[in-house]
């Protein structure tokens, strides 16, 4: 927004050596003046959009510090559960063990209540001794089955407890799992946009910085400006003093050149059409007020200053009442002090490089012109 501009910048703020009236200088303050708000609004909204990125900064990293400390606690969760899963297996694995050698156990012991040796069931009710004995033994038989199929049946609770717990177990670990790759992910979006809020922020606070120099460069251009305004006004104000001393006119009156008026003024209007340029010398691109009139009369061998308060401090002063044509009339058109000028040519007209361009154009009768009027020199007899 501000770096490309500094070519500009100074190409604006260095005053032309051919700066020639008031109120091309109150024209150069009044611009400096909005170039200087302008960047004056440009700091403004640079250091909103800096304080803006600076607490977007500041949210990211505790969202970053928050995700950080959520990512840790799933990580010790999935540990803590890879930890029990671990203990499930085992306790598993154990119950299994333990099942097997219960059901050997009560078997043993069973049998040696009812025989010795190993002697399959059958065998046992098929050696009782009498009816009564082989009801006792089909009893004993019953209760063995019975005690057999309960320990099994606990067992079996026990595991499929167990394995019920492990599933759950593995489900939660592979939900915190998969929660935690979305946390890293997350985190990594959240690192990503604070680099690129970081470096947006280091370009605009050296848009700050750059800005900042801009505007000291402006301030020091408005304060050179109002000097100059302030020495044309001086200028001015010396030379209608100096118009006032009789022996100054005395000895300028007897100095002024015999040129032919009509020729003067035929030559000057011969650039009629040529547009104004500020600071403008020559036909080619064309002339300020003060770069014309100097052109004129120096092709006439008369050779004014190149300012118009310059040339407002030449010649002979000349009343309204007494003009003809050759002088030179000079008008203040922003403020106190000599800012434009031209040359009368008779009949209420004078020629002069204006806005407009070079035009002949009323003098009195125009309202702006003659409201503007401060006076008149000669520079030719």
């Amino acid at each position: 927004m501000f770096l490309g501009s500094i070519a500009i910048l100074m190409g604006c703020l260095v005053p032309s050596a051919h700066a020639d009236s008031l109120s091309q200088k109150q024209q150069q303050l009044s611009n400096l003046q909005g170039k200087a708000s302008q960047t004056e609004k440009q700091i403004q909204t640079a250091k909103n959009k800096a304080q803006s990125l600076q607490v977007s900064i500041t949210q990211n990293k505790a969202k970053i510090g928050q995700v950080s400390s959520e990512i840790a606690s799933n990580r010790s969760q999935l540990e803590k559960l890879s930890q029990q899963l671990q203990q499930l297996t085992l306790e598993i694995n154990a119950s299994q063990t333990k099942l097997q050698s219960d059901t050997n156990q009560l078997k043993d012991i069973l049998r040696a209540q009812v025989e010795d040796g190993n002697v399959p069931y059958l065998e046992v009710l098929l050696h009782a001794a009498s009816f009564s004995d082989f009801l006792s033994r089909m009893e004993m038989l019953t209760h063995v089955a019975s005690a057999e199929k309960s320990l099994l049946n606990q067992v079996q609770a026990l595991q499929n407890q167990l394995k019920t717990e492990q599933s759950q177990q593995e489900a939660n670990y592979t939900a915190i799992a998969q929660k935690s790759q979305q946390l890293q992910s997350l985190e990594q979006e959240y690192i990503s946009l604070e680099k690129k809020q970081q470096v947006s922020l280091e370009i605009t606070n050296q848009n700050i910085t750059f800005a900042e120099k801009q505007r000291g460069i402006l301030e020091s251009q408005i304060k050179l400006t109002k000097n100059q305004i302030w020495q044309i006004q001086q200028a001015t104000l010396a030379a209608e003093a100096k118009m006032n001393n009789q022996a100054y006119v005395g000895q300028a009156t007897k100095d002024l050149k015999s040129v032919n008026a009509s020729a003067l003024i035929t030559y000057a209007e011969s650039y009629v059409g040529l547009p104004y340029i500020w600071g403008g010398t020559t036909p080619n691109p064309g002339f300020d007020c003060s770069g014309f009139t100097q052109f004129v009369f120096a092709h006439f061998g008369v050779y004014l200053g190149r300012d118009t308060w310059s040339q407002f401090a030449e010649g002979v002063p000349v009343s309204r009442a007494n003009l003809q044509p050759g002088d030179v009339v000079f008008f203040s058109t922003y403020a106190p002090g000599a800012s434009h000028v031209g040359i009368y040519v008779g009949n209420d007209m004078m020629v002069d490089s204006e806005d407009a361009g070079l035009i002949v154009t009323p003098l009195f009768s125009d309202p702006y012109w003659a409201s503007r009027y401060i006076g008149a020199r000669r520079y030719i007899k």
